[in-house]
């Protein structure tokens, strides 16, 4: 799991592989896994201040990951919470 986080944080330019990643492992059959997953994308919002919104906020509101939604929210649309 170490290594889900650190791929946000250091996993290079490729946002959308990572993204790739953390979307399918929504579905992994360890609830931390998937808890994890959902954090890290709300993370790739912070770090690479992009996603596919299109596809990841229905797949966040899905699973009732609030804190991950409130992330793309503050770190992609800053002036909404205003």
């Amino acid at each position: 799991m170490e290594a889900m986080v650190g791929a946000v944080l250091h996993g290079g330019e490729d946002w959308q592989e990572l993204q790739e990643l953390y979307l399918g492992l929504l579905e992994h059959e360890d609830r931390q896994v998937r808890i994890l997953a959902a954090t890290c994308l709300g993370q790739l919002a912070r770090v690479y201040g992009q996603l596919d919104e299109d596809r990841v906020v229905p797949e966040l509101r899905r699973v009732k990951a609030t804190d991950a939604l409130s992330d793309i929210a503050v770190f992609l649309h800053p002036r909404r919470g205003r």
